[in-house]
Parts: structure tokens; C-alpha cells; sequence
């Protein structure tokens, strides 16, 4: 259908991607961080995201607890 209307009106096809490319260049560089930025600061969360989220913070808590614990009891046994 795009493709009928350019040839009926003889648009120079390099403008149609031209636009094309400027539309989308400019929602890819202000649309998606703009989004990212309003969804990050104004999010309110569900209750199930809100339970889904304790439950990936407690357990990258509980990973970075493990870590530390086994750097340290790798550096006692080196100590020893």
C-alpha cells in the first residue's frame, strides 16, 4: 500500500527512508531512554512484583553473603 502511494505521487523513495531512518533514529535515542528513565522513577510496582523482587534481592543477598564468606575462608586457610 506504501509502495503504491510513493509511485502515484513520484516520491523519491531515499526521502521515504530518509524520514524513515530519522523517525526511528530519534526514537531510538530519546524515546526508549526516556522511557527507561520515567519506568525506573515512577514505578509502582504490583504485589506480586513486589514479591518478586524481595525474593531476587534476598537472593543476590544471600549469593554475595556466600562469596564473601568463601574469599575469607580461602584467604584463612592461605593465612595458616
Amino acid at each position: 500500500m506504501a509502495s503504491l502511494g510513493t509511485a502515484l505521487l513520484e516520491i523519491n523513495v531515499s526521502i521515504v527512508l530518509s524520514l524513515d531512518g530519522a523517525i526511528v533514529g530519534f526514537f531510538m535515542a530519546y524515546g526508549i531512554p526516556i522511557y527507561m528513565h520515567l519506568k525506573c522513577y515512577h514505578f509502582k510496582p504490583t504485589h506480586d512484583e513486589k514479591r518478586q523482587l524481595k525474593r531476587s534481592l534476598l537472593a543476590s543477598e544471600n549469593d554475595d553473603a556466600s562469596l564473601i564468606t568463601g574469599l575469607d575462608l580461602e584467604r584463612l586457610k592461605d593465612e595458616s
